[in-house]
């Protein structure tokens, strides 16, 4: 899933005689750019480096990251841009979550992505270094504190019927759950769910099974939760912004439900949970030229849905709702304000932080089709 963080923002004003205010990146000093998400829930972590020079984003020659917990030195991985193509970071890290970027096509951007092992435990300080092109940049995070895991209470599907577009009705698929607060203390969420479809061939000369799993990031629809809208109410009109609208993810405080339950309602496209849409022949793409010539087979389809459920700081709030807003379908950067990205790496720009996730899976009603390949 493609994520392309806004580090630099350019404001350009116009006058009742459209004349325009330059900016001289001449004199700007180039700057280390950091940007991760890092989960308690996990053992393995990403951030990715980059310098920022003359209004672009260039690649690090090489970078270094260390990681201290509660002041001991946890961690500390090197990596050159050269050997991207030939180490461990190449494995799918983060890549299905919205905080996950384009590491994995490092052809397609200049961001260096540093991974590094070390646990987190709920209430631990942490703190990461970094360093860039042999030291000639240095820069550091903020003390980060780790976020207890927060869990739902109940998690039930149905199928309703909304309005969207112009007033026409839709069937959709809703997921209802109840999130207990955290009691007496101020606290922020984000939401995102996970649809992995599953597909298990047999074939009949009897050789191996072949399994492909498919995964999609699920667009939520049609938001009506205030708590999941953030007490933004939803609005129709196209030529103005909120956090309100559809979205990969949701994120928001605990202001409506202080201290008790938030009932959420998530929506989704009825056609995301159904397997009319999911046909032999899209699995059958992702089959070798050998395993199309073994004969006739059986396909078995399963669906499973994810729901990641993370506690998280207010800085790392702020941080998802820009994230939010630059990839609204609201959102004219045209014509509206510039969304403004927050920082937290002294001495160079970006954003790393920590969270703690929940996943909640449960599947769908499983299918078996029987397909003869066309040879």
């Amino acid at each position: 899933m493609k994520r392309n963080i806004l580090f630099i923002s350019l404001l350009v004003l116009f006058s009742a005689c459209e004349n325009t205010i330059d900016y001289d990146f001449g004199g700007v000093e180039p700057q280390l750019v950091v940007a991760g998400i890092m989960d308690a829930s996990e053992e393995e972590h990403v951030v990715f480096m980059s310098i920022s020079q003359h209004g672009s984003v260039l690649p690090v020659n090489n970078g270094t990251v260390k990681c201290y917990v509660n002041g001991e030195l946890k961690a500390e991985e090197s990596l050159k841009f050269s050997e991207l193509g030939k180490n461990k970071y190449l494995m799918d890290v983060y890549s299905d979550r919205p905080w996950g970027g384009d590491w994995w096509e490092y052809d397609n951007n200049n961001q260096l992505p540093l991974a590094f092992s070390a646990k987190f435990n709920p209430g631990d300080e942490v703190k990461l270094e970094f360093e860039a092109n042999g030291g000639k940049f240095k820069a550091s995070s903020m003390d980060l504190s780790v976020p207890v895991p927060v869990s739902f209470s109940r998690i039930d599907t149905l199928r309703v019927t909304t309005g969207n577009w112009e007033g026409m009705e839709y069937e959709n698929m809703r997921i209802d759950a109840d999130l207990p607060d955290i009691k007496e203390e101020k606290n922020w969420y984000c939401l995102e769910t996970l649809k992995q479809t599953k597909g298990v061939y047999k074939f009949q000369d009897g050789g191996p099974d072949v399994t492909i799993i498919l995964k999609d990031v699920m667009n939520m629809t049609d938001m009506d939760d205030l708590v999941l809208l953030d007490g933004n109410a939803p609005d129709n009109d196209i030529f103005s912004f909120s956090s309100a609208g559809n979205g990969d993810f949701a994120v928001f405080s605990d202001g409506l439900f202080s201290n008790g339950t938030a009932h959420l309602k998530m929506n989704f496209s009825s056609w995301d949970f159904d397997y009319r849409e999911i046909d032999d022949y899209t699995f059958s793409e992702y089959l070798s030229s050998e395993d199309n010539h073994r004969g006739a087979r059986s396909l078995t389809k399963t669906q499973t849905v994810d729901i990641f459920l993370s506690n998280c700081s207010e800085a790392t709030y702020f941080y998802m709702k820009a994230l939010r807003a630059m990839t609204s379908p609201n959102y004219m950067p045209q014509i509206m304000e510039p969304v403004t990205v927050p920082s937290n790496i002294k001495d160079g720009v970006g954003f790393v932080d920590i969270v703690n996730t929940t996943v909640k899976s449960f599947e769908l009603a499983g299918q078996s089709d029987e397909y003869v390949p066309e040879l």
